[in-house]
């Protein structure tokens, strides 16, 4: 009974993961960076053992549906290892107890109670209840999690690789406060550092583009684009020198800003940015960041899980010190990679493959990924509970059954003791993996 409810979790969880990966819409795999040089450099700093980086990128097919929903798992291995272990203990203790106590039939009983006492009755609950909450998690969030073997390969990971827009969506950077300090035409200028800004990408190019009127396409051409890295960005448009960048920018250009008794206040979630054309400077712009309450939420899970936030980003306000206040996590915890390091990770999170393995794959939500890389590595430490406490089931059961034989006390294992202490172990095994939460 309790085998074929294993069996049924594994197959309605089969089944239901198979349309995931046989729908037409977008499938992004998760997968670990293979390239070991690449990513000792990509982690320096906020993973002290060997980098195991989880990352996700568009692919047309997840091969491998079926081998990998189907594979081994602890509990089988463990029930194989068990099995003929108990088989010739319980062989060895029928002999023992036939020479103690002279009698065939008592060393037939204890025969029979001890195969039937080591044998592994929640095997295959171990590993398919823990699996199949996470494939659960896993649909709630728009994800796919194949089986034991995604769980077992995702739960190493101990750094994520993120770009700046996973982490700050359209919408979440916004303007908050725009102080001219030119008599130029302000709108020209802001075009034109739209135009530079649109080039390089990120976080920066939403927020102007929200605050043009213009379309895209109506933007003048930027040429000599250079990203100065934690300082800004710089262009020429229309043979006019952009500068946008914080305020150690402004002062390696020697361009003189307001002190800060003149400038605003900031709240936390706040950043300035400074507008220079020609070697004046032409506005300061606060800008706001809001990040979603569910990946800052997300974000902590991850460091509590041991996974390091590796971030891709142009945006010069985004530094691991400022990350830090608005996710609320340490700033160990988060590593923004140098500009020479970009190319890499663009490589990584851009390229979309003809096929990868099916383990994780979300429809392209980072959220998604963080969710359930924590959920992999907190279901892993669930697993091997469960595995463990059916291992000293069987252990303490077999050393009852051999203490009971040697000192003439087997009528005391009645069936109704043997059930209970069954059904004791089964729950055991059943909630207190619970207790920890996916």
């Amino acid at each position: 009974m309790i085998n074929s409810i294993g069996k049924l979790s594994m197959l309605n969880r089969v089944s239901r993961n198979f349309i995931f990966v046989t729908s037409s819409d977008t499938k992004c795999s998760v997968e670990i960076y293979e390239d070991m040089s690449t990513a000792i450099q990509l982690a320096k700093g906020c993973v002290s053992e060997a980098p195991r980086i989880a990352y996700q990128h568009k692919n047309r097919f997840l091969k491998h549906f079926l081998q990998n929903s189907y594979a081994g798992d602890p509990s089988i291995r463990t029930s194989q290892l068990i099995a003929p272990i108990a088989l010739v203990a319980s062989v060895v203790l029928c002999i023992v107890t036939i020479i103690i106590t002279g009698s065939f039939i008592v060393g037939l009983t204890a025969l029979s109670l001890a195969t039937c006492i080591s044998a592994p009755i929640a095997s295959l609950l171990c590993v398919n209840l823990p699996v199949a909450k996470l494939c659960a998690l896993a649909r709630r969030h728009g994800a796919m999690l194949t089986g034991y073997s995604a769980v077992e390969k995702l739960s190493s990971t101990n750094a994520v690789m993120l770009d700046s827009t996973d982490l700050f969506p359209k919408d979440s950077v916004s303007l908050a406060t725009f102080k001219s300090y030119s008599n130029k035409k302000i709108e020209q200028t802001v075009h034109n550092a739209a135009a530079v800004v649109s080039n390089i990408g990120g976080t920066l190019r939403d927020l102007f583009e929200g605050v043009i009127t213009s379309q895209k396409e109506m933007l003048p051409m930027a040429t000599d684009i250079t990203y100065y890295e934690e300082r800004g960005m710089a262009g020429l448009v229309s043979g006019k020198r952009i500068l946008l960048g914080n305020l150690a920018m402004m002062e390696e250009n020697h361009i003189s800003v307001p002190r800060e008794d003149q400038t605003p206040s900031l709240n936390k979630n706040q950043s300035t940015l400074y507008l220079a054309e020609d070697g004046e400077l032409i506005a300061m712009l606060i800008v706001s960041y809001e990040p979603d309450r569910s990946m800052i939420h997300e974000m902590q899970r991850l460091e509590h899980c041991g996974i390091a936030a590796i971030i891709r980003t142009l945006d010069p306000n985004l530094t691991p010190e400022f990350l830090s206040k608005l996710f609320l996590v340490s700033e160990s915890a988060l590593k923004v990679l140098p500009a020479e390091l970009g190319d890499a990770c663009d490589d990584a999170l851009q390229t979309e493959t003809d096929e990868a393995e099916a383990l994780l794959a979300t429809r392209g939500q980072a959220f998604s990924m963080m969710r359930m890389l924590s959920a992999c590595v907190r279901q892993k430490h669930n697993i091997s509970v469960s595995v463990t406490l059916q291992i000293v089931s069987v252990v303490i059961g077999f050393i009852l059954v051999a203490f009971l034989s040697c000192y003439a006390g087997l009528q005391q294992l009645s069936t109704l003791a043997i059930l209970i202490y069954e059904a004791f172990w089964l729950a055991a095994i059943i909630i207190i993996p619970k207790l920890r939460k996916p």
